[in-house]
């Protein structure tokens, strides 16, 4: 929403999430990161969406090359968003190449962050995914 002017006499933004009761209150990081990362996903999933099953296969390979590369540098939350829109083109007929080895460098970033509860989350995933 736009509120007050800044100091130096420009609008001031300031993003809110709406409630349930439809009341509403300023936006934390962590709503900020969330609305960013679904940009992303939707962004990609448009991107995606206009590729042949091979040109998939080879994004999601690039995506995840990306994400290998910023979970070298320990940059784990990083190369989790990567991996998660990565997961966008794991549908029809590219799904094997791509999900079960995306899922795996998820738990492994939600290892390194210690939150096992993710990790076993995508670990779940991940057994439901392999083929027989």
């Amino acid at each position: 929403t736009l509120g007050d002017t800044c100091a130096d006499g420009r609008p001031r933004f300031e993003l809110q999430r709406r409630m349930p009761d439809g009341s509403t209150r300023r936006a934390e990081d962590g709503d900020i990161a969330a609305a960013n990362l679904q940009a992303k996903i939707k962004q990609a999933a448009e991107l995606v969406a206009a590729l042949s099953p091979e040109q998939k296969v080879k994004w999601a390979e690039d995506q995840r090359k990306e994400g290998n590369e910023l979970y070298s540098k320990k940059d784990y939350e990083a190369a989790m968003e990567t991996y998660i829109v990565c997961l966008v083109a794991s549908e029809g007929e590219s799904k094997d190449q791509i999900k079960l080895p995306v899922l795996l460098n998820l738990a492994q970033c939600t290892l390194q962050l210690k939150q096992f509860k993710k990790t076993e989350h995508f670990c779940n995933i991940a057994l439901e995914e392999m083929p027989v």
